[in-house]
């Protein structure tokens, strides 16, 4: 009797580890996929890249007047950055909603990292956001078209 409860008992384990991995690798096929989907929506891909315009800044739930109006920046596939004021860095998406940029202060001479959570990424918008001095700053870019 012991060994019948025994190897029921091994079936049941047996059948619950099977489902939790196939549960586990699933998962992660489709964190990276949605990862994969966001960096190209930043992006673009290699047929057409995406470039961004600064349509509005908004700092502690104030917008700016005229913040930055021709303002251009675009990510690269290949995880470089570069914007229309000659700044040149690089990016990197940890995950679908955040971003980490690296670039070379120009004034300064260091070298900076800025980390942006992804509050709207589509085709056609961006919505950055993050927290300097302690004050929440939004930067809304449209897709250059």
């Amino acid at each position: 009797m012991k060994q019948y409860y025994s190897q029921q008992s091994a079936r049941k384990h047996l059948i619950f580890l099977l489902f939790l991995l196939c549960l586990v690798s699933c998962t992660k096929s489709y964190i990276t996929d949605v990862l994969f989907e966001q960096k190209e929506l930043l992006s673009g891909n290699s047929l057409k890249l995406t470039k961004w315009k600064l349509a509005e800044t908004i700092i502690d739930h104030t917008a700016q007047n005229g913040s930055s109006a021709a303002y251009e920046q675009q990510y690269f596939p290949n995880g470089s950055f570069a914007d229309n004021q000659d700044c040149k860095g690089n990016w990197n998406m940890l995950s679908a909603d955040s971003i980490m940029v690296s670039y070379l202060n120009f004034y300064s001479g260091v070298r900076v990292t800025q980390g942006y959570r992804i509050e709207n990424l589509t085709t056609d918008q961006l919505t950055l956001t993050y927290t300097s001095n302690g004050k929440k700053i939004q930067l809304s870019y449209v897709a250059v078209k």
